[in-house]
């Protein structure tokens, strides 16, 4: 090798050294600069998980309150369940009572139908037992008059109708 290739060599290093540790400062100094921008990235990161954590653990308190109404709801609904069935088997119960209670009603407006027929007959028959009784009545007033010792009989027969016509009146 000869002397200028030599140089050329020499300068070459020195100049391959001189970049190279322009390089190793660039790359420093770009290294320092990253880190920092990251540290200031990685700290923001940081602020933003802790907000996020924060509000997360705001909401999950919430919907655990939430969770806790929705189960006492529930209770409630289930307890209203209840009562609900409970109800509906005595308006059922009821129901039954008040149909039977109707049956019983129209046995009895039959009956009181009957009943009234019955005291219709026999008030039309008292009415033609009275009329017999005025007939015999004025007959034997007719005869007592025509005869002085059967007036005497005809007296107590007389009191004998006016009893049984009474007695007659308070039955009917």
């Amino acid at each position: 090798m000869n002397e200028e290739n030599k140089k050329l060599l020499e300068e070459v290093g020195k100049r391959f050294d001189a970049k190279s540790e322009e390089m190793k400062e660039y790359f420093d100094t770009s290294t320092e600069e990253m880190k920092r921008h990251f540290d200031a990235v990685l700290e923001n990161v940081k602020g933003d998980f802790k907000v996020f954590g924060e509000g997360l653990s705001d909401l999950s308190k919430k919907v655990d309150g939430l969770t806790k109404r929705v189960d006492v709801i529930d209770n409630k609904i289930d307890i209203l369940g209840v009562k609900v069935n409970n109800l509906t088997d005595r308006v059922d119960v009821l129901t039954v009572r008040v149909d039977n209670l109707s049956d019983k009603v129209e046995i009895l407006t039959v009956r009181v139908d009957v009943l009234t027929e019955r005291v219709d007959v026999l008030s039309e028959k008292t009415d033609l037992l009275i009329e017999d009784m005025d007939y015999v009545k004025s007959t034997l007033v007719d005869n007592k008059e025509k005869s002085g010792k059967a007036g005497e009989c005809l007296e107590s027969h007389e009191t004998r109708l006016v009893k049984l016509e009474k007695s007659a009146l308070a039955n009917a």
